[in-house]
């Protein structure tokens, strides 16, 4: 894996350094939702456009001590006001959600304030992003917002989504 910059570690902060529980997020999709995403036309695209998230390993301890991360609950209540954001936002438009935001979509919804074009330059120019790959980040940066109850993607939203797509870089396949 390719180690985090430090300008991504400062931008994450001391949020970032909690305990690794809080930053796992895990989307869950039931059985049907997962089949009919592999079985429709667009299932083959869906499927690659999965994220992973590396989590660090657990001595003993952490591992048998109960847990104070987030219930299901709670993280499906966050999913389910981030999905209503979405429609409010998208209204009787064809987009659904986030990650079918056109380019009309995302210039609107998913402006960078002048520190997060900064970081997204540095990015692109050290990551050798595509356009698409761009628009990517954005769509996921604008996710992590809407789960965080942000009007606007900040800072750590934009670092959060592009550590994703570091992360994904350095697995991809030849």
């Amino acid at each position: 894996m390719k180690p985090v910059t430090s300008s991504l570690l400062d931008a994450f902060g001391a949020d970032y350094e909690a305990s690794a529980e809080r930053r796992i997020a895990t989307l869950a999709l039931s059985k049907s939702e997962l089949n009919s995403v592999a079985f429709s036309s667009k299932g083959a695209n869906a499927m690659r456009q999965k994220f992973s998230v590396e989590v660090p390993a657990l001595d003993f301890d952490e591992l048998t001590e109960p847990s104070a991360g987030e219930s299901s609950e709670t993280i499906r209540a966050r999913v389910n006001a981030a999905r209503a954001v979405q429609r409010a936002r998208y209204g009787d438009d064809t987009t659904a959600t986030n990650a079918h935001m056109g380019p009309r979509a995302l210039a609107q919804f998913c402006t960078l304030s002048p520190e997060c074009e900064q970081l997204m330059h540095q990015a692109f120019d050290a990551m050798a992003l595509t356009a698409r790959s761009y628009d990517r980040i954005l769509r996921v940066a604008r996710t992590i917002a809407d789960l965080n109850g942000a009007e606007t993607i900040a800072l750590t939203h934009l670092a959060e989504a592009i550590q994703y797509r570091t992360y994904d870089f350095s697995v991809a396949e030849p």
